[in-house]
């Protein structure tokens, strides 16, 4: 009679448990591995947003679907409210077509330092607004007024709208401000530059401001004794056009 060793028995008794385990251990159906809980139509397995029939992938990984994602592919923005083709993130006016208005609200002349007051009671003047419109450091748009008198009334002083790409983060401008000496023809011949900057060197401010902005800009002159000074304010507003 053919004797049983301990070895032979040991691996009748694992055989038969990998066969009982086999036999009493349910199955992955084809069907479950193919569920689409939402019924869009992808697996999900490889559907991102597995019980949201309209949403399945997001390439940009931002958490919003590339169907609800304005800028599928740009983990940065997902919306655009204005439909300007702008990011509300970028946008510096999300309501709108983005515009700035720069509006000359102060202007006071102060006549010469010295007690040389030639026009203080009565100054001609006319204004200059230079904006760089597109970011690349060059003043590229010029808008000039007509000449004013001291005596003219705020109210009609000189403002500029100006339409600005949405995406336009940062503004640089300056605003000049001309004493005229002679005229003629209603054309300005003979002018010098007022100085509203105490603290010398330029006569006039460039400005960089962040988009959106709105405020007040308020300087007076340093009261030098080689040009006319003057208190010059102006105000900024973010507008949609």
């Amino acid at each position: 009679m053919r004797s049983v060793t301990v070895a032979s028995l040991s691996s009748l008794i694992i055989a038969t448990a990998l066969i009982m385990v086999t036999m009493f251990t349910p199955s992955i159906s084809p069907i479950a591995s193919q569920a689409d809980w939402d019924g869009d139509g992808y697996n999900n397995k490889i559907d991102l947003f597995p019980q949201n029939p309209n949403e399945w992938t997001d390439s940009d990984e931002d958490g919003i679907g590339d169907n609800s994602d304005a800028f599928p592919n740009d983990p940065y923005e997902i919306m655009d409210s204005d439909g300007y083709g702008v990011g509300d993130n970028a946008d510096f006016c999300d309501s709108g077509n983005g515009g700035i208005t720069i509006t000359i609200d102060v202007f006071e002349f102060e006549g010469y330092a010295g007690g040389y007051n030639r026009w203080k009671n009565d100054p001609d003047a006319w204004f200059e607004i230079k904006v760089d419109t597109d970011g690349d450091g060059i003043f590229d748009l010029t808008r000039q007024s007509d000449i004013f008198n001291a005596c003219r009334s705020l109210e009609d002083f000189f403002n500029i709208t100006l339409d600005l790409d949405d995406s336009l983060s940062l503004l640089r401008f300056t605003v000049l401000a001309y004493d005229v000496w002679e005229t003629s023809e209603n054309r300005v011949t003979d002018y010098e530059v007022f100085d509203y900057l105490p603290e010398g060197g330029s006569k006039a401010a460039v400005h960089e401001v962040e988009l959106p902005y709105s405020g007040t800009l308020l300087s007076s002159g340093s009261g030098d004794s080689d040009t006319p000074d003057c208190t010059l304010g102006y105000s900024l507003d973010t507008v949609a056009l």
